[in-house]
């Protein structure tokens, strides 16, 4: 996508309640990966400190990162269901998420 699209699509998926439309805008909001989004977990996510703590076995380098919330990013995911023993946002790109995530075709 061109830089110049992100505004627009941005705007698109905000009317769209759709989690893949909600997911999309968390990995565009937080600068983060498929997998760390798709993976995510509740206890991860404090909204009223505007952090997310990724920890390290997902991250790519293997250590834990905190990524900060906007309040665009917080209104998001405090407008998901909280459904505490399912991933913060269970979407599935694909057949599977772990598979599409590392490009994983087989």
């Amino acid at each position: 996508m061109l830089y110049d699209e992100v505004a627009f699509s941005m705007t698109e998926m905000s009317g769209n309640s759709n989690l893949s439309a909600k997911a999309l805008q968390i990995l565009t909001l937080t600068t983060t990966r498929t997998f760390e989004v798709i993976k995510s977990k509740w206890e991860e996510v404090v909204p009223d400190k505007a952090i997310w703590t990724i920890p390290a076995e997902r991250m790519k380098t293997r250590r834990e990162n905190k990524a900060p919330l906007s309040n665009q990013a917080k209104t998001i995911i405090t407008s998901l269901p909280q459904i505490t023993d399912k991933p913060a946002l269970p979407v599935s790109l694909g057949r599977s998420p772990c598979r599409y995530a590392h490009g994983d075709a087989g």
